[in-house]
């Protein structure tokens, strides 16, 4: 499992949106779970990494972030 953590997404006059992902390296397509949470960095909070890893086990790309 590929995980990046705390990624920056920039965009010109806007704020940047730090996000995490987790995925397998391979040749085949992945549908994409994306988990978007609320504020104040709970994309961190609790079980969520497990969640992650439950759904990229499960052949799924997952993307969390936090507005």
């Amino acid at each position: 499992m590929i995980f990046r953590k705390n990624r920056i997404l920039t965009s010109k006059d806007k704020k940047p949106i730090i996000y995490d992902v987790y995925y397998e390296e391979t040749e085949k397509p992945q549908p994409v779970v994306i988990f978007c949470h609320g504020y104040k960095g709970f994309k961190d909070w609790g079980a969520w990494h497990m969640v992650a890893e439950a759904f990229t086990d499960a052949g799924f790309c997952f993307v969390k972030f936090n507005f």
